[in-house]
């Protein structure tokens, strides 16, 4: 595909007065602005692409290599980080019956396959019942985004293609590589917070707040190097798009003619401007000032099976987010690629905000089992070890705390902490992250004693501590210890 640049430039120079006449393979035009007839799209369905350049070469089962969340600063043991509690949690056993939690919890995994983990991405195939991520972003493309774009658009093409130096470029094969480098960008921030959940038999509805999804922004009108290089493919291709994009996007009157062309070009940019590499991120998500929330419904059997369905998953994605009215024909938008689209509305999200149950942070639903490893966003993996009830424990230094009219207990609560990721991490012990409450959801005091305890302070790449809290309740359990969003139940 690649052609030497004293080829590059002599093409280049024939390609802008045959340039429209190339573009007019993907549909007719209309003769005027006044032209109201609904036109005949060039029936094109049975036609082959053949997968050749970029296309070929796209690694569809490449996963974003980001698995750890960058902090300016090293993060603090047990300390609470706006990215830190967001743990990825093991296979539950199966139940004969799921709980409510349990259901919400199964859900969740499709939810941080996305957000907080790509690594979790098989999950999300599972879960849409997809054969591989190809055949998922692929069915996402065809049956969810183009019959949304065709109900509000007749001249709107979806075989629209464009051709540059002999290599055909379609957009039903380069549109759904979008949506995964899209996807890529939403797990960079690897956060993600519960606001409320439902379970209505099989189905549960989960209310989230996300990180808003940008997309990435295209240097129209210069270079997209900094020090542009004449003689490379892409670079030329770029430009070329740049200006094919301009050409009809500056069509104010009869716009709509020409959607599927503004659409594909945008597209291609934003993967040229990737150099059509499967794991990098075309956008960005953004949480500091502009988190986004939304309801997402899905099916959870008694088995622990998780289905999600083509309308949900394009919801957790933010696509219908991104295919509403206010984002068309303005100039500020030509990043999305959706911005063309005559649609003043997109109504896809489920309205039943008032019947879910607020999340209540003491009480998370990620529930796990004692000596169960749950791995956080930072890389820091937990495993409660025990939670031990010791009537001789020393108090000397708490003996304000003491009341023998109350049924107190003296627990010990040990957990092993290990660092499963490259780097050296600092820690100073921080217990606030960490909360034991007693059976009527009373929270325990931590003893004084617990600062006796030799911690350790640095854990380098592949290193483990153990770290010992000393709590005193005033109840009897069961005991619930929460650790960020993850919490064990002790019966006691």
């Amino acid at each position: 595909m690649k052609k030497k640049i004293k080829w590059g430039l002599f093409l280049c120079s024939v390609l802008i007065p045959v340039c429209l006449s190339a573009c007019k393979q993907g549909t007719v035009e209309k003769q005027g602005s006044s032209n109201k007839e609904v036109q005949k799209k060039i029936d094109r369905k049975n036609i082959h692409f053949d997968k050749t350049g970029p296309a070929a070469t796209f690694d569809w089962d490449a996963k974003n290599s980001i698995r750890y969340i960058t902090f300016e600063k090293l993060p603090q043991y047990m300390r609470s980080d706006d990215s830190d509690g967001i743990s990825i949690y093991g296979q539950q056993p199966n139940e004969v019956s799921l709980s409510e939690e349990g259901r919400v919890q199964k859900a969740l995994q499709v939810v941080e396959g996305i957000y907080v983990d790509p690594r979790g991405i098989d999950t999300v195939i599972k879960a849409n019942g997809a054969k591989n991520q190809e055949d998922m972003y692929t069915r996402l493309w065809n049956d969810y985004i183009i019959p949304k774009i065709e109900k509000n658009s007749s001249t709107f093409d979806p075989n629209t293609y464009v051709e540059y130096l002999g290599e055909k470029y379609p957009l039903k094969i380069y549109g759904p590589m979008y949506l995964k480098l899209m996807t890529n960008a939403l797990s960079f921030g690897k956060k993600y917070e519960l606001k409320g959940y439902a379970v209505k038999g099989n189905k549960v509805f989960i209310r989230i707040q996300v990180p808003t999804y940008f997309p990435e922004l295209l240097p129209r009108g210069n270079k997209y190097y900094k020090n542009p290089n004449e003689s490379d493919f892409n670079q030329a291709f770029y430009d070329w798009l740049d200006e094919f994009h301009q050409r009809y996007a500056e069509k104010e009157i009869n716009r709509d003619d020409h959607i599927s062309y503004i659409m594909l070009s945008t597209v291609l940019q934003q993967l040229v401007n990737k150099n059509f590499e499967a794991t990098s991120l075309s956008g960005y998500a953004y949480s500091k000032t502009s988190p986004t929330e939304f309801t997402v419904e899905m099916e959870v059997t008694n088995q622990g099976d998780v289905r999600i369905d083509l309308k949900n998953l394009a919801i957790l994605l933010q696509i219908p987010q991104q295919m509403k009215g206010d984002n068309q024909y303005g100039k500020q938008d030509e990043n999305n690629i959706f911005w063309t689209i005559p649609s003043g509305n997109n109504n896809d999200g489920q309205k039943i905000k008032e019947k879910l149950k607020n999340f209540n942070p003491k009480n998370p639903v990620k529930s796990y089992a004692i000596g169960e490893p749950v791995v956080f966003a930072n890389g820091l993996e937990v495993t409660l070890n025990s939670v031990t009830d010791d009537p001789n424990l020393d108090v000397q230094d708490d003996q304000d705390r003491i009341d023998t009219r109350k049924k107190q207990h003296r627990l010990i609560v040990e957990f092993t902490i290990s660092n499963t990721t490259p780097l050296s991490i600092e820690n100073t012990p921080d217990y606030t992250n960490v909360d034991l409450y007693d059976g009527h959801g009373k929270s325990a005091y931590m003893l004084n004693n617990t600062l006796n305890y030799k911690q350790p302070t640095v854990l380098e790449a592949g290193e483990s501590g153990k770290y010992k809290i000393n709590y005193l309740t005033d109840g009897d359990g069961p005991f619930t210890v929460v650790y960020g969003d993850a919490k064990w139940v002790v019966q006691k």
